[in-house]
Parts: C-alpha cells; structure tokens; sequence
C-alpha cells in the first residue's frame, strides 16, 4: 500500500485521486503549521501500480526532489515531495519487506582506513557513481537505507531499512555499518565502523559512491586513528570474520563514456584518462576519477558533470586555473566533443565515445518537467513484470478452434475406417 510520510506519522492512498494539503475536502490532510498556504495542494493519483504526482489547486511551485512538477510525474519509493515548505516522503510496503540475506561466504576482505583519512575532515558530501547525484553530510548525519526516511533511499531487497549512516567526528568522517548484508568500502567489509577518507568507494548494495571532503587545519594534537578492534561502538554484537557474508556480486563494467586526451608535447603526449562516470573529480590527488601528475595541477582542480546531454566543467578554485579553448573559466562551462582544456599547465581535448550506463539500481534521480524519466520508466516497467501473473507454460493450454478441428478430424477416420470395413 502506498503511502505519504511527515516525519513519523503516515498518510495511507487509496486507488484513484489523492488530494493533498490543508483545508477543505481534501483525501489526506496535513496538520496545521505545517507549510505556509492553507489553500494549497497536490494531487497523487494511484493507477493500479502506477503512481504520479502533480500540482493542484493554490499550489505554487510542487517539486519532486528539488524540482519543481508541472505535470503528471512519476513517483517512486524514497522521493521526495515539497508542498508549501512542507516536505513529504512518499513510500510503497511493497518496498519495506524483509531484507533479502545473502549467501555466506569466508573468504571476506575486512576495510581498513586509508591514507586519506586525516585530511578528511569538512565540507564531506556522498557521490553517486550511478546519476552522479550529490549528497551533502549535514552535522546531524546522513541516513543511507530501505526506509522512504532516509537522506538516501535505495529500493532494493538486499538494503536493510536503515543500512548505514554517515556522521562527522572531531578528525573527520566516520560510516556506521547497521545492516544486514554489509557495507563494503573499496572493495572490502566495514566491520561496525569506519573512518573514511577523501576518493573512498562505498558499495550498498549494487549502488556505488564515492566519498569526498576537504582538509582543515586543526590546532589540537591529532588523535591516532583506533585500531580495528576497537573501533566499533556495536563490535561485540556485529558478526565474526568467519560468519560476514560474501561481497554482493559487482555489476559488468561501465562502458567508457569519453576521455581526457593529452596533447602536451613530451613523454605523456597521446595519455587517455577514461570517463566512466557521470561525474568526474579532476586533480593531482589519487583519490580523484581522473589522476594528473603534474605540479601545476591542485589536488582537487576541477570537476565534470553531465547534465541531461550535455557535458560541464567547473573549476575548483585551483591555484593555476582551468582554461577551455584559452580562456580562464570562472563559472561552470558546456564542453562538446573535440574541447580544448587546460588544468594548470597539462593540455588536454575532450573526446566522446558513448552514453552513460543504465543503473541496476534506484538511487535517487532528479526529475524535470519534460515528461517521464527513462529510468523512473525503466524501473516502473521492471515492477510491472515482477507482479504479473505467471504465463502458462508452452502447449499447456489450446483454444477451443484446435479441439473442434481435431474432433473432426478424428469423426472422419472413424467413418473411412467403417466404410472400408462395410465394403
């Protein structure tokens, strides 16, 4: 049963028109004070198992994941709805079953904090490797799971309802590891908890991300980071090494989307730097997506996103500057194919070889007013089929003109076998 979330209370729909808001005869009605129009509403309109959102009477500005809805929209598990400074979360039963175990297995990498950990300590935020979505870590904590009320929502069986949060510490960022099915951190098992540092891989699931923050100078002595042993607050109730399930199994490779071609003259001349993702950290740190060695080029020198069809550059406030087709950019800038970019003093051009990758899973997408989203419709058809009865199998079944024709067929040997017979 589908249903609306306001923190902890939840609003049930029925099948058909959903009327959203305060006053008047409205389906679900919010409490007062909450969101700043009396007169405003949303319509939610559930179709068998499709669901869509739109704007209704006095409702100015509607928005779907920080986007404003114009029309019809399709909902899915986890999103958000914006109503008059009111935020809603929209949720599906169907989503919040029981978390699908995997197999167990012992042979099982167990994470250790990397060498990036101690320059990690402000501005941390979560990237997703799938839509290149960013997630900001507020003071509070980021909340990553099953649950519509998580900061990050993934509608998969093998996510726990709460799978992990992120929260910050006094050195930095630490992930918690509250599931059932493991939080996995470059390729290995986080035991409880973990410090995180800046290019960090977090897999939940078959979502990918990847951790970033920035160094800040701290005028206490540092405190070493624990030993593994004692680094979880919930250790003695976590699983032993020899009973941690095995790694969820990876997704194929991503196809190359394009890459950084290197044009300066000397031994790096011709270098290719693949783009794999849809958003891509550029700098001379190894925690980036694209690694340039070179002095002239910051640690986190710029970043390219793609938006709907379109390819951007934006400079980080490097020390040397990002240059496109000789000019310093301030602001962000649309690439094309065949871009000539300058980070510091490494020259490189732009080239596009394919699209992005489908995602396996559901993070979270931020939807437009052009119509439905390719993914929100690939996902809805996914679920579509999962509910559909089961076919008959081949030749289980006939139609009634095959046994009226095999009747006769059969009442016609019959009368030649008697007339033969009679003769």
């Amino acid at each position: 049963m589908p249903f609306l979330q306001l923190r902890d209370s939840r609003y049930p729909l029925r099948p058909g028109q959903n009327r959203v808001g305060w006053g008047g005869e409205l389906e679900v009605r919010l409490p007062a004070g909450e969101g700043s129009a009396d007169d405003a509403s949303a319509v939610i309109n559930l179709a068998g198992p499709a669901v869509t959102l739109a704007p209704g009477t006095g409702a100015h500005g509607v928005q779907l994941n920080g986007v404003v809805v114009g029309e019809p929209t399709p909902l899915l598990h986890g999103d958000r709805i914006a109503l008059s400074g009111c935020e809603l979360r929209f949720g599906d039963e169907q989503q919040l079953g029981e978390t699908v175990a995997l197999s167990d297995d012992t042979d099982v990498r167990i994470a250790t904090p990397g060498p990036t950990v101690k320059s990690s300590r402000r501005a941390g935020r979560l990237l997703s490797q799938v839509d290149g979505r960013e997630y900001p870590i507020p003071d509070g904590g980021l909340s990553i799971g099953r649950d519509p009320g998580c900061d990050v929502v993934i509608s998969a069986r093998d996510v726990s309802r709460q799978h992990a949060s992120i929260r910050r510490v006094p050195d930095g960022y630490m992930v918690l590891d509250t599931s059932a099915n493991g939080v996995w951190v470059n390729d290995a098992r986080v035991q409880a908890e973990l410090p995180l540092g800046r290019g960090d891989s977090l897999r939940i699931g078959r979502e990918e991300f990847r951790f970033y923050a920035e160094d800040a100078p701290v005028n206490v002595a540092e405190a070493p980071i624990p030993a593994l042993a004692n680094t979880g607050t919930f250790a003695a109730a976590r699983p032993t090494p020899q009973s941690v399930r095995a790694a969820p199994p990876k997704d194929e490779l991503r196809p190359v989307l394009g890459y950084f071609e290197i044009v300066n003259e000397g031994p790096t001349r011709g270098t290719r730097h693949e783009i794999t993702v849809p958003r891509v950290e550029i700098g001379r740190g190894q925690y980036n997506d694209v690694v340039l060695n070179d002095e002239s080029v910051s640690d986190s020198h710029a970043k390219l996103q793609r938006k709907d069809d379109a390819w951007w550059l934006v400079d980080l406030e490097s020390t040397n500057g990002t240059y496109v087709g000789g000019t310093r950019i301030a602001d962000e800038v649309q690439l094309v194919p065949g871009s000539e970019v300058r980070f510091g003093g490494v020259k490189a051009v732009l080239r596009i070889t394919g699209i992005p990758a489908r995602p396996s899973g559901e993070t979270r997408v931020i939807v437009g007013v052009k119509g439905p989203d390719p993914k929100r419709a690939e996902a809805r058809l996914k679920e579509l089929a999962e509910h559909a009865p089961p076919a008959a199998a081949p030749g289980s079944r006939r139609s009634p003109l095959f046994w009226l024709v095999l009747m006769v067929f059969v009442a016609l040997i019959l009368i030649v076998v008697w007339r033969a017979r009679g003769a």
